[in-house]
């Protein structure tokens, strides 16, 4: 991975776990994809499994 993808990444998770304390608990999110095309995915948190 070079040096942006990495930055680029640090950026993503920091944006993802932004994004799930503002969901209130609702909606995880998670970065999925290859290391090239990183995006965040929103799963629906269901309260019965915990």
């Amino acid at each position: 991975m070079t040096p942006i993808e990495r930055e680029n990444e640090k950026k993503l998770f920091a944006e993802a776990k932004e994004r799930e304390k503002n969901s209130q608990g609702k909606y995880r999110f998670k970065v999925r994809g290859p290391p090239s095309a990183r995006r965040i995915v929103r799963e629906k948190i269901d309260p019965e499994i915990k």
